[in-house]
């Protein structure tokens, strides 16, 4: 089983436009520019999705001069000067978070859009980012929380439950900035030492003066991928991007310490379709050295999406052959028995990735 065999049964949700695009960010040489042709010719700048406008500043900065993309070059530069300010004036507004965070001796990890864009990006514009995500340890909520208090944020929702029951909070203040306060960095680890590995392998830089702590590139990978395919992949493209990033700024990559924290965290399902999803967007995607190591979770992803697949169609061709026997009781029993046995096969691939079961 390879990487293009699963990504073929898996409904990526990637439409043809949206497909024009990472390839002609992503891409290189001649397949680069036709894809960017493609995409000028295809694009309607007017109705263009939240997805593609996202990556816009990051494509115009790359091929902005390219001929081809004449006609919207006005609009082009528009979205990036945007960015650009927005971006700016959120930063200067993380700075002083992060400062306060460090004076009051709260240890933290910056993770997702923002430690993307302060480790390798040289503009503000070049990475979507709308609030900021810090990584602290549950014992330090109260602090933080005062913290952020004083900084002027609150409480964007009011919390309904114990915080074992979620993995972060988001706060934002008068301006509408965010902050989001992590005390586990994924949804569906949520346990107290789910992050042990997060901690010990976290890196340092240093940025406006300050040395801040950022996750392993292993890691980094891993929580771009899993927030990715968390939505639908029509509203987010830019794990793609981020994946791409990281992947070529760190050309000695440890794919056996990404696999085993996504089983170490029963994920690894999820990140093989990840996988198979970057592996048909990113030109220099080390296929075979990832084939080989994650040959296992390549063929239970498979596995469980023909399932899966199946399971669909039997409950929908269930429901449209016999929607009148469905309201007796007896005959409904009988209908359902295949569809419980194949979520039983299902169940028995492994791991549903459950966020409130997963024992990480």
């Amino acid at each position: 089983m390879s990487l293009p065999d699963l990504y073929a049964f898996l409904r990526s949700g990637i439409g043809e436009v949206h497909g024009y695009m990472l390839e002609a960010l992503l891409g290189e040489g001649q397949s680069r520019h036709t894809a960017l042709q493609k995409w000028a010719l295809t694009v309607d700048i007017d109705r263009i999705g939240a997805s593609s406008y996202r990556l816009i500043p990051a494509l115009y900065a790359e091929a902005g001069a390219d001929p081809v993309l004449a006609p919207h070059q006005g609009r082009l530069k528009g979205i990036y000067r945007y960015f650009l300010y927005r971006n700016s004036r959120l930063l200067a507004v993380i700075e002083r978070t992060l400062r306060a965070l460090q004076q009051a001796g709260i240890d933290f990890i910056l993770i997702k859009g923002t430690a993307v864009v302060l480790q390798y990006h040289p503009s503000a514009a070049l990475r979507s980012f709308g609030d900021c995500d810090v990584l602290i340890h549950l014992a330090d909520k109260p602090r933080a929380e005062a913290v952020l208090a004083g900084l002027g944020f609150s409480l964007k929702a009011p919390a309904g439950s114990s915080p074992r029951n979620r993995h972060s909070d988001d706060y934002t203040d008068s301006a509408g900035n965010g902050v989001d306060l992590h005390w586990n960095a994924l949804a569906e680890c949520r346990t107290p030492r789910a992050d042990d590995g997060f901690w010990q392998r976290s890196r340092q830089i240093t940025w406006k003066g300050m040395t801040l702590r950022v996750l392993a590139p292993e890691d980094e990978l891993l929580t771009a991928m899993l927030n990715g395919l968390r939505d639908r992949h029509q509203e987010r493209l830019d794990w793609l991007y981020d994946a791409a990033t990281i992947l070529r700024a760190h050309p000695d990559f440890d794919w056996a310490l990404l696999r085993q924290e996504a089983l170490n965290r029963k994920l690894q399902i999820r990140l093989a379709r990840a996988l198979a999803v970057a592996n048909r967007f990113i030109p220099d995607f080390p296929t075979e050295a990832v084939e080989k190591v994650f040959a296992t979770e390549i063929a239970e992803a498979r596995a469980r999406s023909d399932a899966e697949g199946e399971l669909h169609r039997l409950m929908a061709r269930l429901f449209e052959e016999d929607r009148a026997g469905l309201l007796n009781p007896v005959r409904l029993l009988a209908a359902l028995r295949p569809a419980v046995g194949l979520r039983r096969r299902i169940k028995g691939m492994g791991p549903r990735q459950d966020p409130s079961r997963n024992p990480a």
